[in-house]
């Protein structure tokens, strides 16, 4: 394996680690709001986080910007019960080794 190889190498595992680790907490996100007392407790959250609602207030950019704070907290919890999206590199590494055609 050449010095370019094991770097390559060395970069798809660090891109699966890290989305192996986004899917480990996409299922703690989903076992903790991802039942009924859960989706309750997140629907709180999106009133208190003004999601549906703008967040500008006329005069006081100190308050927007407080107001799309608290909409940020919330498409975060979203984003996490969603998951991770594979890194194309990955897909393309893992079909590539499903087709059989990479090399050992």
């Amino acid at each position: 394996m050449s010095f370019a190889d094991a770097e390559a190498q060395v970069e798809l595992d660090l891109l699966r680690h890290r989305y192996e680790a986004g899917v480990q907490l996409q299922k703690a996100y989903n076992v903790t709001f991802g039942n009924p007392v859960g989706e309750d407790v997140l629907e709180d959250l999106r009133k208190f986080c003004m999601i549906g609602f703008d967040a500008y207030t006329p005069g006081t950019f100190d308050q927007t910007a407080y107001n799309l704070g608290l909409q940020r907290v919330f498409l975060h919890i979203e984003a996490r019960m969603r998951g991770p999206e594979m890194p194309d590199e990955l897909r393309a590494y893992d079909n590539l080794k499903a087709e059989g055609t990479e090399d050992e």
